[in-house]
């Protein structure tokens, strides 16, 4: 885990790399990493690899992850997203392709929509956090 760490300290923390395919902004990376060091670990629990942290900063370099909650569970990154009850959350895991969605609309304490994509993209992600933020806006 320093490895990774020290590796991302030789660029400037103010650096962004636009290109999302090939490279990921060193503040989400950074992100990701500080909110991993603040987790508690069993000592069975695999921590996520390097790629898989590089393959979820790549995926959210293009959405807003200030006040997500950030965590690691058995080698995956789960991030979520919060607006009153309802919630976004984007996984990723040990597998190259495993990236999903879930999302889940609460109201009166109960589960009224829900939808997990299981091969979910980052332009998905981004109409998900679009729905978390705008669903209740007519009601």
């Amino acid at each position: 885990m320093n490895f990774l760490r020290n590796a991302w300290m030789v660029t400037p923390p103010s650096v962004t790399i636009v290109d999302c395919n090939y490279a990921a902004d060193v503040g989400t990376i950074n992100t990701i990493m500080n909110a991993m060091g603040n987790v508690g670990y069993e000592s069975d629990e695999p921590m996520p690899k390097a790629t898989v942290i590089t393959n979820a900063a790549r995926s959210l370099c293009s959405v807003p992850i200030q006040g997500a909650q950030i965590s690691p569970f058995y080698g995956e990154v789960n991030i979520t997203w919060k607006h009153g009850h309802d919630r976004v959350k984007a996984t990723f895991g040990p597998a190259q392709d495993m990236f999903f969605v879930y999302r889940e609309c609460f109201e009166g304490g109960r589960v009224t929509d829900s939808h997990l994509e299981e091969h979910a993209t980052e332009e998905y992600l981004r109409q998900s956090l679009d729905w978390l933020r705008t669903h209740h806006q007519n009601v």
